[in-house]
């Protein structure tokens, strides 16, 4: 019972640059916004179960073979008080016409 199950939510804006000429298959981008975090026992600094901050990140885009988009992205949220972390995602899609 010494498990801790952790909820997070997001909401952030995201501003995109080209890197390359031309086609346009390569991205990068920053975003900003504001998480909570939800956990299932009172964790530090506070001993609270909910906190509610800012977050920042960034990462790259691209298009591969003109049909699936593969993302490198890297995020860190509660930047002030609160249990800070660190995510790091590749995602793989498929792109839609």
């Amino acid at each position: 019972e010494n498990e801790l199950f952790l909820t997070e939510m997001g909401f952030a804006f995201r501003a995109r640059v080209g890197l390359s000429r031309g086609a346009g298959n390569s991205f990068a981008y920053l975003r900003a916004g504001v998480n909570l975090v939800r956990t299932n026992t009172p964790v530090p600094p506070e001993g609270k179960k909910d906190y509610f901050g800012p977050a920042a990140g960034g990462g790259l885009e691209f298009l591969v073979f003109d049909v699936f988009t593969v993302a490198m992205d890297g995020r860190y949220s509660l930047i002030t008080d609160g249990p800070s972390g660190m995510t790091l995602l590749l995602s793989v899609g498929l792109r839609s016409r």
